[in-house]
């Protein structure tokens, strides 16, 4: 029932008070009255006094709740605000009413974020309004996106467990390197999924992955198969904006580039990804944070600085703007696109696609923000540095049975072999189709034009 904001007219300077709505309009009873009320009561009587509908209120508050803790909404937060913002923005309005009292938890705990100083106190607040509101779908049901470190999970599994409302979820792997990442997500995934909690998962963001391989993939489409949106970077964990010490340093921890080291060439990589993630039948949204570029490409960019006195001092960040590194920039595009295709091939409702690319011009925020190249799928798209593949069809099987792809000329002429298009280095609008028969993708490309 919706809750009404009253007016003392008694008093010279009005308290605000919440209730519950009862009617529309204050009526007196006129057969009691009827001698003794005026016009002027009568009028007054039929006045609708001041309320506030619950769904204005509820507004309201999410967006108090929101500019409350926006310092530690992008990312993981180092120090304990988020008790500190429960501590002074949110607690001292928890006596207002009832009713305002639980839109204010609700709003507060549909995001959980727990940081390393708090999240003791956080799971333990949140247990004991669980307890307070457990008959109305309170406490672990409010929380609807989790935000945390990898660490946290195994000790705090049993907690974690009961969020079995999640929509989205996002994990940072910073603490994690490449021997432990495989325990580390099965033992993240067996937590949650005992208890049921991913069955509503349709968003999943993993940040700071040391690496991207089939067993994380097939692990993710087994575990949560109602997805609709994945992303997943490593890309983020490559200091290139430093120094060449800082960047050697951030490589012993990710595989930044897996063409050729883990995977010979861009079809074996897009195959054996997409056959990962394969049962994921609703996923629409693919953001795979990996250099689809040269694994040597940053190790030679950085020798061009030591090698040439003229050059200004270079860090792998500035490859978008060195002038010898152009040349791989039109081959680089050119696996981005096939390998979205390829990955389209076997995931049916998936419409976009992005990479982790090095040549992309940074936004003015670069230092909170990842370069990405983004492929859409259908319809018509605007990507910056992007190119577009000439192909008419992509079979998915050879005469010998295996996996291979075979490329027609877009104009009919038939020649059997990988034929791209001239990528001019800047933003495209491509409209084209995806069609796919059988075994077969067809990609119909209506309109290409540069964006002035």
């Amino acid at each position: 029932m919706p809750l009404r904001l009253e007016l003392s007219a008694d008093s010279a300077s009005p308290g605000v008070g919440l209730s519950r709505r009862r009617s529309l309009l204050k009526r007196s009873s006129l057969q009691t009255n009827n001698n003794t009320t005026g016009s002027k009561d009568l009028l007054f009587s039929l006045t609708p006094s001041a309320r506030v509908p619950t769904e204005l209120l509820e507004r309201i508050i999410d967006h108090y709740v929101l500019d409350a803790r926006s310092p530690v909404c992008y990312g993981i937060p180092d120090t304990a605000k988020s008790l500190a913002t429960f501590t002074s923005c949110i607690e001292p309005h928890l006596t207002v009413s009832k009713s305002f009292r639980y839109l204010l938890l609700r709003s507060f705990f549909r995001v959980l974020i727990l940081a390393k100083e708090d999240i003791g106190s956080m799971l333990r607040l949140l247990s004991t309004f669980n307890e307070e509101y457990y008959s109305e779908n309170g406490g672990f049901l409010w929380v609807k996106s989790l935000i945390c470190s990898s660490y946290q999970v195994p000790p705090n599994r049993k907690t974690l467990a009961f969020l079995t409302q999640l929509q989205t979820m996002q994990v940072d792997f910073t603490n994690h390197g490449l021997r432990s990442q495989r325990q580390s997500l099965e033992q993240i995934f067996g937590s949650f999924s005992r208890q049921g909690a991913t069955l509503k998962l349709v968003s999943l963001e993993l940040t700071h992955m040391p690496r991207i391989d089939i067993h994380l993939l097939a692990l993710i489409a087994k575990e949560v198969p109602t997805l609709r949106v994945l992303r997943i970077a490593s890309t983020d964990g490559l200091d290139t904006a430093c120094c060449p010490n800082c960047y050697e340093d951030s490589l012993s921890r990710i595989v930044h580039s897996p063409i050729p080291h883990l995977y010979e060439d861009v079809q074996s990589l897009a195959n054996a990804f997409g056959r990962a993630l394969k049962s994921l039948k609703h996923l629409t949204s693919l953001s795979l944070g990996v250099f689809l570029s040269p694994t040597h490409l940053l190790d030679l960019h950085i020798d061009h600085g030591f090698n040439d006195l003229n050059l200004r001092p270079t860090t792998a960040d500035s490859v978008y703007d060195c002038g010898r590194c152009t040349k791989y920039w039109q081959s680089t595009r050119q696996r981005e696109l096939l390998a979205s295709i390829i990955l389209a091939g076997y995931l049916e409702s998936l419409e976009s696609v992005e990479w982790s690319s090095l040549f992309l011009t940074p936004c003015k925020h670069h230092n909170n923000c990842q370069r990405r190249g983004s492929d859409a799928l259908r319809g018509q798209i605007v990507t910056e540095n992007s190119g577009v593949i000439s192909v008419g069809n992509i079979t998915h099987s050879n005469a010998a049975g295996q996996d291979g792809y075979s490329y027609d000329n877009v104009n009919g002429e038939g020649t059997q072999e990988h034929v791209l298009c001239e990528c001019p280095k800047g933003a495209l609008t491509a409209n084209f189709r995806v069609q796919r028969q059988s075994s077969t993708i067809i990609i119909v490309t209506r309109e290409v034009s540069m964006v002035r």
